[in-house]
């Protein structure tokens, strides 16, 4: 299923048990962007990566931002 941005935002503001993530197979996305998402979704905000370790994977991926 594929959701447009008005669709994505309003599913996001949608109260639910589980919260919406898009989905990510049929993204065509490198792997380790994939993983960085999903890691930056985690329920407890302490386990999230902080903008300093996004910022240091995109240079080690040579993700030019």
């Amino acid at each position: 299923m594929f959701f447009f941005h008005p669709e994505i935002i309003q599913k996001l503001k949608e109260f639910c048990d589980t919260p919406f993530r898009p989905r990510l197979d049929v993204a065509d996305a490198d792997k380790d962007m994939i993983n960085l998402m999903k890691s930056s979704w985690a329920e407890n905000p302490k386990a999230r990566p902080t903008f300093t370790t996004i910022k240091k994977e995109a240079i080690r991926l040579k993700w030019y931002l």
